[in-house]
């Protein structure tokens, strides 16, 4: 489950910091008054509880920040490269690529089915291919294994990349696009606002300040959340912050010329 997959890297990011501090079981044992064996099943075995997370990350002194920058890390440190046939085969397949990065992701195709109502023969059908296609070992009762291990790696010249550029020009569609929609502050749709402003540099200071402080809050909860919530409780969410010294006249027209 996904769930336990983030569990998981929780314990290898506290047996990380744990080594680098030089702290050892013994060490922990004796903080939260436990036996050192409780300690190991803990880190190696059991779900730990919601206030057993907190007290470890406070006595390792990190905040949840912190947690989720070293999650994200430990996670882009591992990744495997898969050859121009395979990246043609997602890029052409974008339902494949979907369901093979969730698994990628932890999740179980049992959750990858009902995240996207598929029936028994769909989801068989999707799995089988991505066995044909080397990206993952299907076994019976739509078991399956991966063949690669952490992040998927695109390679600089292949198929996936031309995509990713495509949907980055997409993207500025989309960013237009929650502009107009937010624009009438639709609850159904979430909230948004675009503003050109004019402000001291002081000012402009405070309000990149901020906006780091927003997304380390948020990226924390929603790591926690992502850790100890049923996946179906959860939405996917989409934001942009941007706070730019911007001149859009420059950007439209081009920068000034002396005349000749």
């Amino acid at each position: 489950m996904a769930e336990q997959t983030e569990i998981r890297k929780l314990k290898e990011v506290i047996k990380m910091v744990m080594k680098r501090k030089g702290y050892k079981y013994a060490d922990l044992a004796k903080a939260m008054q436990v036996s050192e064996t409780t300690v190991k099943r803990i880190l190696t075995k059991d779900d730990p509880s919601l206030p057993k997370l907190f007290f470890i990350f406070d006595w390792l002194g990190l905040n949840l920040a912190q947690v989720a920058q070293l999650m994200e890390k430990q996670t882009q440190e591992v990744f495997t490269e898969y050859s121009v046939e395979q990246e043609e085969f997602l890029v052409n397949n974008p339902g494949h690529q979907c369901i093979f990065e969730d698994l990628l992701a932890g999740y179980s195709p049992e959750e990858v089915a009902k995240k996207y109502n598929l029936s028994s023969k769909s989801l068989h059908k999707y799995l089988l291919d991505l066995d044909t296609h080397n990206f993952i070992e299907l076994h019976p009762h739509n078991r399956v294994r991966l063949l690669g291990k952490g992040a998927l790696k695109i390679r600089a010249d292949g198929p996936l990349r031309t995509k990713f550029v495509d949907l980055f020009a997409k993207l500025f569609g989309f960013i237009q696009y929650q502009g107009m929609k937010l624009a009438n502050r639709d609850p159904k749709y979430g909230y948004g606002a675009n503003s050109k402003l004019r402000m001291r540099p002081k000012t402009f200071e405070q309000l990149k300040k901020e906006i780091v402080e927003i997304e380390e809050k948020y990226t924390g909860i929603s790591f926690m959340e992502v850790a100890i919530e049923n996946s179906e409780n959860l939405i996917d969410v989409a934001y942009c912050f941007s706070a730019a010294n911007f001149d859009s006249s420059e950007m439209m027209f081009g920068k000034p010329k002396n005349f000749e």
